[in-house]
């Protein structure tokens, strides 16, 4: 009797587990757009590419003033 609870409880634990990559899977289509608009593919939030973004941005505009002061100090 013990063996056959054994062997029912590891087949619900079996179901469960195959319920729940099923309910992970989903259908993805990728199309152009119709109006012919850019698009981004980011696992990152829109709010958190827009802060990467700006941050990037910043990096670059410090090393393109950084790059200016020293082209100008030594001309």
């Amino acid at each position: 009797m013990q063996e056959w609870e054994k062997a029912r409880t590891e087949a619900r634990r079996e179901v469960e587990i195959k319920r729940q990559m099923q309910a992970h899977i989903q259908m993805y289509t990728l199309a152009k757009p119709k109006n012919n608009q850019l698009f981004l593919i980011s696992a990152l939030s829109p709010h958190a590419l827009r802060n990467q973004c700006k941050c990037w941005s910043f990096v670059h505009l410090d090393i393109l003033a950084l790059l200016l002061l020293i082209y100008f100090r030594l001309v």
